[in-house]
């Protein structure tokens, strides 16, 4: 049985780039396992709509989350096409272009 759960956990962790890609704490990636930098034009479906805009900054510590108002880190900070401020979880982003 143990056999086949830690089959089943590599057949999930070879579907799941983001997840295998993230080598340090400070390695941001979007859901496709892509970097993410400041400046990139990213989006994300939400609500029947999406999000999208230039990345503003990447907050990666519990200190600048503080400091930027949002929770949880890593976040990555953006304002979206209504200029609105936004900040999103990089594994629920797709890149579209880099800085």
């Amino acid at each position: 049985m143990a056999n086949r759960l830690s089959h089943s956990l590599n057949e999930i962790e070879s579907h799941t780039p983001a997840i295998k890609s993230q080598g340090t704490e400070n390695d941001v990636v979007s859901k496709n396992g892509e970097q993410i930098e400041e400046g990139d034009h990213v989006y994300t479906k939400i609500r029947g709509g999406r999000h999208e805009g230039d990345v503003n900054k990447i907050v990666t510590d519990q200190e600048e989350a503080d400091a930027e108002g949002v929770k949880h880190p890593p976040k990555v900070l953006f304002t979206d096409q209504k200029g609105k401020d936004v900040a999103h979880n990089p594994g629920t982003l797709d890149v579209t272009d880099k800085a």
